[in-house]
């Protein structure tokens, strides 16, 4: 589960440097918060050893990448899935503004 964190939390950090990859590649990489979600609603995990703490670090990187997030593009989707971030790399920003029609800061990468 640690694999999952870490990779949640590198994702944080990228996004917060200006996700320098495409809309689909963010994407894909958005999938592990989906696995991280369906552990910390887990009645199993909540009883693990060290389970707390886990937690605790998905929670702290949740609301770093909550600050990080722009417009909504998606109604109706999980709350990391539903907006976009708010700056990102040029290629990403083209994306967002060709698939959504919404504008966001492209990022000097």
């Amino acid at each position: 589960m640690l694999g999952f964190v870490e990779a949640w939390q590198t994702l944080v950090d990228e996004v917060e440097a200006g996700y320098g990859g495409d809309l689909y590649e963010y994407e894909a990489e958005l999938l592990v918060r989906e696995d991280l979600e369906r552990a910390m609603v887990s009645s199993e995990l909540a009883s693990v050893d060290g389970w707390a703490s886990i937690g605790a670090q998905i929670l702290v990187a949740d609301s770093q990448f909550r600050e990080l997030l722009g417009p909504v593009v998606r109604e109706g989707s999980p709350w990391w899935k539903a907006r976009v971030p708010a700056r990102a790399g040029a290629e990403f920003a083209a994306d967002v503004q060709r698939i959504y029609g919404v504008t966001i800061e492209a990022s000097d990468e």
